[in-house]
């Protein structure tokens, strides 16, 4: 064995590399275990002991990586964020059914978690901050597809089909109708092409 694969440097570095893999391990153990805890029991039912429990680590553990209880709940948040599948920007209303149906579906993925996003208000009022940022790019592309409908409509169509496009929606559909994030995403697609393109034709289609 050479003196530079046994050095006290390299086995530093790999120490180092291995607690920072660890953490981030029981970090995202804990996440996990807050999402279960709120889809479960709701936000009232939230505390650092119950967490601890799901998460198999003691509570000092969840409070070393998150010291308040606020700080759990914005961790869902982040971490629906970072791995729910966005809409596209530029978004063209074309695109728009199957982002839709690709975007319920990652909530399907990811649906303890969603749940537990949706159940918080801290879950609710990141939602809403970035609802306000994917109303605004469907708003951008509904005005090009709707340019020349009636007014009345356009202002309809756009109200619904901004209503639609939302983790509340495919959450409905899931609970209420029994459908799938596919389906639920199938159904809000379909509706968004009637609504764009009455009479079942698509916008260039005879």
């Amino acid at each position: 064995m050479s003196s530079e694969a046994s050095s006290p440097t390299r086995k530093r570095a790999y120490s180092s590399a291995l607690r920072a893999r660890q953490a981030a391990d029981t970090r995202d153990l804990i996440i996990a275990a807050v999402g279960e805890q709120l889809a479960a029991g709701g936000i009232d039912d939230l505390s650092v002991e119950r967490v601890a429990a799901r998460a198999g680590v003691s509570p000092r553990t969840v409070y070393r990586h998150f010291p308040t209880r606020e700080a759990l709940l914005d961790s869902v948040g982040a971490w629906v964020v970072t791995r729910s599948r966005e809409l596209p920007d530029p978004l063209r209303a074309e695109e728009l059914p199957e982002a839709i149906v690709a975007s319920f579906e990652s909530f399907d993925r990811h649906e303890t978690m969603m749940r537990g996003f949706l159940a918080t208000t801290g879950g609710r009022e990141l939602r809403a901050h970035m609802r306000r940022k994917r109303l605004q790019r469907i708003d951008g592309a509904l005005d090009v597809a709707l340019a020349g409908a009636d007014p009345e409509r356009a202002r309809l169509a756009k109200a619904v089909i901004g209503h639609l496009c939302s983790a509340a929606t495919w959450q409905a559909l899931k609970d209420e109708a029994g459908l799938t994030g596919a389906e639920a995403g199938q159904a809000v697609a379909h509706t968004i092409e009637a609504l764009l393109y009455p009479g079942n034709h698509r916008k260039g289609q005879t």
